[in-house]
């Protein structure tokens, strides 16, 4: 989490300094300039690279909702079967009892 806020206020640093933008202007001055390209180019990349991290993140991020999903369904499932077995039972008992009544009252 402190690394995403990290990332975040980093890009939002970066784009309140104007980078991203274009900000290359005039190419004044050789060497400073090729400079400054290298930096443009490197902060581009670490943008890049921190997109690509926060794409795979939110990734991982759904997958593990999905699974948990999946596996609140199946509990929901199991629950459900058991709640239909003690059903089951509880007819079967009210029928064998009915039957044991039946049988007695014959017999009788």
């Amino acid at each position: 989490m402190q690394g995403r806020t990290h990332r975040y206020a980093y890009r939002c640093w970066v784009g309140w300094q104007g980078g991203g933008g274009g900000g290359g202007g005039g190419g004044g001055g050789g060497g400073g300039g090729g400079e400054k390209e290298e930096e443009e180019e490197e902060e581009e990349e670490e943008e890049e690279e921190e997109e690509e991290e926060d794409e795979e993140d939110e990734e991982e991020e759904e997958d593990e909702e999905e699974e948990e999903e999946e596996e609140e369904e199946e509990d929901e499932e199991e629950e459900e079967d058991e709640e239909e077995e003690e059903d089951d039972d509880e007819e079967e008992e009210k029928e064998e009892e009915e039957e044991e009544e039946e049988d007695e009252e014959e017999e009788r």
